[in-house]
């Protein structure tokens, strides 16, 4: 894997980051994401299996926050503690790296 040059875009070599790394680029204002914005700027970022895994259940996990706060305030008058606590019907989500 060489460092590809030219061009303003230009990536400028490979990092391996950590899971609370990766995820704090997806969260609004990480002040983990700023700390590290300096060494993963033009680089390609590539991630190891466990942390795909990890990035994936967190989403799952506040997917299933989301749906049961949003059922806790329906109308029916059920208590959200009765609710089923099924899987959500919607697909979970997936994240596809690329390190190439």
């Amino acid at each position: 894997m060489g460092d590809v040059h030219g061009g303003a875009g230009a990536v400028t070599g490979t990092v391996l980051v950590d899971t609370n790394v990766f995820t704090a680029r997806l969260r609004e204002r990480s002040p983990l994401a700023t700390l590290y914005a300096k060494h993963l700027f033009g680089k390609r970022i590539a991630l190891a299996p466990q942390s795909v895994a990890e990035a994936q259940y967190g989403a799952l996990k506040a997917t299933w926050v989301l749906l049961a706060r949003s059922n806790s305030h329906g109308s029916s008058g059920e208590h959200a503690s009765s609710r089923s606590t099924s899987t959500p019907s919607r697909p979970s989500p997936s994240f596809v790296i690329g390190v190439g």
